[in-house]
């Protein structure tokens, strides 16, 4: 119960820093305390769908995204085609 509370005292007392040192306006300190209270770099998920290499993840992704996407100016026919659809439905 007394390592529960320090640690809880801590995390005030840490606050407390972060909010002075913002409302002080010292900008270069608030984010380093706000970096070492909040970030969480170590964190890194060992798989993504089976992928380890961060160049094979990040190709993944591309993959994913290209295909729910696409280019409006590009396909800007499409475009005008589809809003004159929806428009000519709101009409009815």
């Amino acid at each position: 119960m007394a390592l529960k509370q320090a640690m809880l005292n801590n995390q005030i007392e840490v606050d407390d820093e972060i909010s002075n040192l913002y409302l002080r306006k010292n900008m270069d300190k608030f984010w380093q305390r706000w970096n070492t209270r909040f970030s969480n770099k170590k964190c890194k998920p060992s798989n993504i769908e089976g992928l380890t290499d961060d160049t094979a993840i990040a190709n993944h992704f591309n993959d994913c995204f290209a295909s729910l996407y696409f280019d409006s100016y590009k396909h800007n026919v499409d475009v005008v085609a589809c809003l004159e659809k929806l428009q000519s439905l709101a009409m009815i």
